[in-house]
């Protein structure tokens, strides 16, 4: 009898678990931390964003920032890139990190890169009415270390 292997153990095998954060309005004016990194230094493998909710027509722009808390250094991963009037289903990727985020219909394998102890963040220049929900897979490089969505 054959033995199929599932989808979502090759997901695990090969990028890790999956972290989601839930479909949340952007941060208005703000700073709002997205994950957290615990434990050590973990690979992230694949991060990217899915809009949920239309944005709205306001010029704003949205940067991804890696804060490292040991060091205390913000380092962007993903540079200011418009968020005005993205469409529901629009994806946000870092394919080179600290290069633009970029916007698809369709998605792209991201760049690996590692993190330690600290969060993601995002940071937005405006108010905008629209909502993503996010995506981040790692693979835990010291024992213990793990990604949490805030």
């Amino acid at each position: 009898m054959a033995t199929q292997i599932q989808g979502k153990q090759i997901l695990l095998s090969n990028y890790g678990p999956t972290v989601v954060r839930n479909a949340q309005v952007l941060p208005a004016t703000t700073t709002t931390t997205y994950f957290n990194i615990v434990g050590g230094q973990v690979l992230i493998t694949s991060f990217f964003g899915v809009v949920t909710t239309v944005c709205s027509g306001t010029a704003t722009n949205l940067t991804i920032n890696a804060v490292n808390t040991a060091g205390a250094t913000t380092v962007a991963i993903g540079t200011a890139t418009a968020v005005t009037s993205l469409a529901v289903g629009t994806i946000l990727a870092i394919p080179t990190v600290g290069g633009a985020i970029t916007t698809l219909a369709y998605g792209t394998q991201n760049n690996e890169f590692t993190l330690g102890v600290g969060q993601i963040q995002m940071v937005t220049s405006a108010t905008n009415t629209g909502a993503t929900k996010w995506y981040c897979n790692y693979i835990s490089l010291d024992p213990g270390a793990y990604v949490a969505a805030a």
